[in-house]
């Protein structure tokens, strides 16, 4: 209520509820894994479990989620993702992360796309040290943000988690996604139009 009065918004309250290993509400049977959601192939299906976890959410007071992982894996070995990840085929990421967000968005909890620009192929966890990813602009805006870019071609309303990572042949001063302005001004709301809540 204060914050309505104050801001004209609501308070966010978010929780990390992806399915798979990453489930902070334990339910019986729980979520699968987004890799074992994408296996079916079946937009359908994977567009209603976004919409059974956002009753689950919604139900208990959450408007948003921490998820989807939109981050493209790499299919030449095993990265910190794991199963986390819909795949290492841009496409299916592509299609699989819009019909779980929409499933969200039809339960009324806003999804959060994470994380930018792209943690696919990284073996460090960033939760306990810096990890470095060497890819260039052109190959970020040609892989890793397609399903940024897919989701918003879809006009699904989302926020975005920006990444620990470093990407020091796009950003020199080396600074993680999270802090660097060349990631999230220039490629970020510059380069793809994105306007929303990071």
């Amino acid at each position: 209520a204060l914050s309505l009065k104050n801001s004209k918004v609501p308070l966010l309250i978010a929780v990390d509820q992806e399915g798979g290993k990453v489930i902070r509400i334990k339910t019986s049977p729980s979520l699968p894994s987004a890799r074992t959601l994408a296996l079916t192939d079946d937009e359908a299906l994977v567009q209603d479990a976004g919409y059974v976890t956002g009753q689950l959410l919604s139900l208990l007071g959450f408007n948003m989620n921490l998820a989807p992982v939109v981050d493209i894996s790499n299919a030449s070995y095993t990265d910190f993702l794991g199963n986390r990840s819909f795949g290492h085929q841009k496409e299916i990421v592509n299609k699989m992360s819009t019909a779980f967000s929409k499933g969200l968005i039809d339960a009324g909890i806003l999804p959060t796309a994470k994380h930018f620009p792209g943690q696919g192929g990284v073996q460090t966890d960033s939760h306990l040290a810096t990890p470095y990813k060497q890819i260039t602009l052109t190959e970020l805006l040609f892989h890793d943000l397609a399903p940024y870019k897919e989701m918003q071609n879809n006009r699904i309303p989302f926020a975005i988690m920006a990444s620990h990572i470093s990407y020091p042949l796009i950003d020199e001063t080396k600074l993680p996604a999270t802090y660097s302005p060349l990631l999230l001004q220039n490629v970020l709301r510059t380069g793809i139009g994105f306007d929303g809540i990071i």
